[in-house]
């Protein structure tokens, strides 16, 4: 009898030992991958697919590629237990050296198994023209009677062009035209000023061809001095003058104020912030204060540039929920909370400008949960480091176990943000100036 109870007794701990490793606790690590392969063209240069820990330990991912044309973003990730993250495809077509198709692969090996996508790239050439213009603005100081822009056709067969304006004071060196496939074309333009009064003058060169359409924005000074400010960035700037009323230049616009001579000098102030569609500011208040020696220039154009010390927010969102509850640079010292919402519909929304450092890490609230998401610099986005830079955000988390512990008091109330604006192209022989803050 001793012997049967010893051995009902091993058989009795081999159960449990056995029921106790088939629990949901003990599963191993187990890569999950949403993507079999992955196609790009010359318009799609960027992908994105989920990677998610479908086991109970700790999941580590290495992400790489064997094609120096390829970029993986988010790729090298620590994933617990129903973790999801977003990882970025970029192909960089400046590698190729002639059309064709493109093959690489992408290896994710982890502890809790390796994948090999492989990637396919179709780099052709467009089958229609397409028009391309060097500058949308063209600036006439009252020295000057002729400038230029160069239209290009960076398209597939022949480019039919016209140039259009309202204004009888200016002239072009063509109207009409044909491009071939991979050429351009220098267009001089020519102003009259005879018989205008004194002022600044403006209209727009309208081109119109069978590879697209697009507009140049024209001033010209009469018999006066023109300081000119350009906004390159993302959000409206407002700038203030001595003697001068209060200036709102929307983001790509300009504006000149007008002297009957050269000032020598300018004193200004600007500023620029985001805010909601209610007007609730947002982020950091970026601000422009000095004087600018003006003797040395003929109407000059400055470009108000923020420093890549700064970036601008822009998200898009295709999960399940609203995103609110922002903390932007968590955990340091530099660390903003503003409740603005982000809706689920894919539309892009540009928020505000907040600090950029190398470890920035953004948080957002899954509206209605308890659950946070987040992004990393480096992992989920990169700061290319460059003046005026802004990163886009995007999200298509279904659910997630992230939670804060820091969350800080916010003024703002979970409101609506605007559609993100991009920037545009600076104007020809513009002086760069840069923020304060």
């Amino acid at each position: 009898m001793k012997t049967q109870k010893i051995t009902l007794g091993f058989l009795f701990l081999l159960t449990l030992v056995f029921f106790s490793s088939c629990t949901k606790y003990d599963r191993p690590a187990e890569l999950s991958v949403d993507a079999q392969s992955l196609e790009f063209d010359n318009y799609t240069l960027n992908r994105k697919f989920n990677i998610v820990n479908m086991g109970d330990e700790l999941l580590s991912v290495a992400a790489y590629s064997d094609e120096e044309w390829v970029t993986v973003i988010g790729g090298d990730v620590r994933l617990s237990h129903a973790q999801s993250t977003i990882v970025s495809i970029q192909i960089n077509p400046e590698f190729f050296e002639e059309y064709g198709v493109y093959s690489a692969n992408l290896f994710l090996q982890s502890n809790g198994g390796n994948y090999t996508i492989p990637i396919s790239v179709y780099y052709y050439q467009s089958e229609e023209p397409q028009l391309a213009v060097d500058l949308d603005y063209l600036k006439f100081t009252s020295n000057t009677t002729q400038n230029y822009f160069t239209i290009y056709n960076d398209g597939v067969g022949d480019m039919n062009f016209l140039l259009d304006t309202d204004a009888s004071w200016v002239q072009f060196s063509q109207n009409i035209g044909t491009i071939a496939q991979d050429e351009e074309q220098r267009i001089y333009v020519d102003v009259d000023r005879a018989g205008l009064d004194a002022g600044i003058y403006s209209t727009e060169i309208n081109i119109i061809s069978n590879g697209g359409n697009t507009i140049i924005d024209l001033d010209m000074d009469v018999a006066v001095y023109s300081i000119t400010f350009f906004n390159p960035v993302f959000t409206t700037i407002e700038i203030l003058s001595p003697e001068f009323d209060p200036v709102q230049i929307e983001a790509g616009e300009h504006y000149s104020f007008l002297f009957t001579d050269n000032p020598a000098s300018f004193v200004y102030t600007a500023s620029t912030q985001g805010v909601t569609d209610s007007g609730t500011p947002l982020g950091i208040n970026i601000l422009w204060d000095e004087e600018i020696d003006v003797s040395g220039y003929d109407s000059p154009t400055f470009n108000l540039n923020i420093s890549a010390d700064y970036f601008f927010l822009a998200v898009k969102n295709t999960g399940n929920y609203y995103l609110d509850l922002w903390s932007i640079n968590y955990g340091n010292d530099f660390q903003i909370d503003d409740d603005f919402s982000i809706p689920n519909d894919a539309m892009e929304y540009g928020v505000a400008y907040y600090d950029a450092f190398e470890d920035t890490d953004i948080y957002a609230r899954l509206s209605g949960t308890a659950y946070d998401v987040k992004w990393s610099q480096g992992v989920e986005f990169v700061f290319p480091w460059t003046e005026n830079q802004s990163v886009l955000l995007e999200n298509n988390f279904k659910k997630s176990t992230l939670i804060r512990d820091n969350l800080k008091s916010s003024s703002t109330k979970s409101l609506m943000v605007k559609p993100f604006k991009r920037s545009v192209t600076k104007p020809k022989g513009s002086i760069d100036l840069y923020n304060k803050r």
